[in-house]
């Protein structure tokens, strides 16, 4: 294990560690105001965490989390969170006396240690769902009897399905949107005046099912595509206006498991991989975490099993298991987002300036108010990864062609619409 403590962040930074094998880790989260980092896990017989912290002899110390009277094993844990008062929750489901017959179980949420069944009040065929993901808000969204759920305010509500659809599931959410399925379709629920409102997200035809597994900052949907007619799952991206950014092939099934900050994390039958929208490439994890400083880790193929940014948005935290092993072996690690390449054009949108996921008229007039308040239309070199992502035209420049471009993507857009 290599650790490093940055003493202005109280965070770790540039560390790596082997996990016990004699657990199934799931989730990873850090905290802003501790050296602490979580990972969760689920056995048959319970759940818990191990906690990772910086110290002369580093360790990993597993707590077990007992169950209370009333819930009954097996549980799932499936995201965990550091919540903005602190607290730390989990997410998944635990057997109840409502749960159904046979090991399906109640959507259930932890703090600390702390269990609450937290399921719709009235349901279809009795009790059976789960919590998918937590936001550090506290919210969690999931399904139940085959209902989209959301978990807010201390009470669990059902996100609305269109006329034709019978059942659905939210798998991740992001801010005001929240992503899943709904039957066979990839869709996304967009709140806006307290009303969650479906979007279905595009398909290439009538013969695939789609499913949008999470959600990132920059407004890109992931998930998977069922082609019916040669049984393969091929990997997409989505933009937020529900259009198709890019789909991934390969000789087997391939799914976009994780978006987070730049990054994409694409799952094949080899392992997982990483994409770089800059460029488009993709790199095999382990090769990529090489790149980013991270010298001891294994050798691939590596699947990558949760991917997530640090409470202070300044680190990358990853979740890690072989995946050519009968008995896998488990890693969590970090590594410094400022390591990610710049660039002073959105890397997954180039025309959303602002960065708020959207492509609109403010977007050229922050271009036009550049321009106004500084006729220097150099760019400074390394980009920027925040925004205002000035370079549409990715010439490293600034200038009116930039706006122009922007201007001609909304009437591509009108136009589309109005089709």
């Amino acid at each position: 294990m290599r650790f490093e403590t940055l003493e202005s962040r109280r965070l770790l930074t540039g560390w790596l560690s082997e996990l016990p094998n004699a657990f199934r880790f799931v989730s990873i989260a850090q905290s802003l105001s501790s050296d602490q980092v979580c990972v969760a896990y689920a056995n048959t017989d319970g759940v818990g965490t191990a906690k990772i912290t910086a110290s002369s002899t580093p360790q990993v110390d597993v707590t077990p989390t007992e169950a209370e009277s009333g819930f009954g094993s097996p549980f799932a844990v499936t995201d965990t969170i550091f919540r903005d008062d602190g607290a730390f929750e989990m997410v998944g489901s635990a057997l109840t006396d409502r749960s159904l017959p046979g090991g399906n179980g109640e959507p259930t949420l932890w703090i600390d240690s702390v269990l609450s069944a937290l399921g719709l009040e009235s349901t279809i065929a009795g009790n059976a769902g789960v919590f998918n993901a937590i936001h550090r808000d506290g919210r969690a969204v999931g399904e139940d009897d085959l209902q989209p759920i959301i978990h807010a305010m201390g009470q669990t509500s059902p996100l609305p399905l269109g006329e034709h659809h019978a059942i659905g599931a939210a798998l991740d959410l992001n801010d005001n949107r929240v992503v899943g399925f709904a039957d066979d379709e990839a869709v996304v629920w967009n709140r806006s005046a307290e009303v969650w409102v479906l979007q279905i997200l595009e398909q290439r035809d009538e013969s695939t099912f789609g499913s949008a597994n999470t959600i990132s900052d920059y407004g890109i949907a992931g998930g998977s595509d069922q082609r019916n007619e040669n049984g393969r799952t091929v990997g997409v991206l989505w933009n937020r206006d529900g259009s198709i950014l890019r789909e991934f092939l390969s000789e087997g099934d391939t799914a976009v498991t994780h978006v987070i900050d730049s990054l994409a994390a694409v799952r094949t039958e080899r392992g997982s991989q990483i994409y770089h929208p800059t460029d488009g490439s993709l790199t095999d994890v382990d090769d990529f975490l090489r790149e980013v400083g991270q010298l001891d880790i294994p050798e691939g193929p590596l699947n990558v099993i949760d991917l997530e940014l640090s409470d202070d948005r300044e680190q990358i935290l990853v979740l890690l298991e072989s995946a050519s092993e009968s008995e896998p072996k488990q890693y969590a690690a970090s590594f410094d987002a400022d390591l990610l390449a710049g660039s002073w054009q959105h890397p997954w949108n180039r025309y959303d300036v602002n960065g708020d996921g959207v492509v609109t008229p403010r977007d050229a007039l922050i271009v036009i108010n550049r321009l106004a308040r500084d006729p220097t239309t150099q760019l400074p070199n390394g980009g920027t990864r925040q925004n205002p992502y000035y370079d549409v035209t990715g010439d490293s420049m600034i200038s009116p062609r930039d706006a122009l471009g922007v201007i001609n993507q909304l009437a591509v857009l009108a136009h589309r619409f109005v089709a």
